[in-house]
């Protein structure tokens, strides 16, 4: 059995370098991601490395860490990514999709927020969760508040109006 989320993350917190801009960055960035998710799922997060990403992914160690100098970073950047997919598909999935009755965008906008049948939102559980809090400044916790208190409010005007 994993113990991911008992596990302790050493000191300093660590933060992506960068951001992909690119599309060719914004491809390789995804496919370090994918590569993250198939071995926290199969190894948990003890047995993750940077190495093991680079390995996995295909790409050299020297270009997984020009966006993240460890494996706190690349967590700390996967977090950021699935905050970003679930704003995206609030937007898109209840603000915009004014083809659907209100109740059923109220349903999905709970359900997306909860990530309950969310498929395409990327993977997210609560091991990851149980780390992330050791990583992010409170800074942040407030930041990704913030932004999902403003796509609920994008969402209940647009329910209400």
């Amino acid at each position: 059995m994993r113990q991911a989320a008992h596990a302790t993350v050493s000191a300093p917190r660590a933060k992506p370098l960068k951001r992909p801009s690119q599309a060719r960055a914004r491809f390789t960035v995804q496919a370090i991601y994918d590569a993250f998710v198939r071995i926290w799922r199969t190894e948990g997060w003890e047995k993750l490395t940077t190495r093991a990403v680079a390995l996995e992914t295909g790409v050299s160690v020297g270009t997984l860490y020009e966006y993240f100098p460890s494996k706190q970073a690349l967590l700390s950047g996967y977090v950021r990514h699935c905050i970003d997919a679930l704003l995206e598909a609030i937007d898109k999935q209840v603000v915009r999709a004014s083809d659907l009755p209100w109740p059923d965008r109220v349903h999905r906008l709970l359900r997306l927020t909860c990530g309950i049948d969310a498929p395409d939102l990327p993977y997210f559980d609560a091991e990851m969760l149980a780390l992330e809090h050791q990583i992010a400044e409170l800074k942040h916790h407030r930041r990704v508040h913030d932004e999902v208190s403003a796509a609920w409010s994008s969402a209940q005007t647009v329910l209400s109006g």
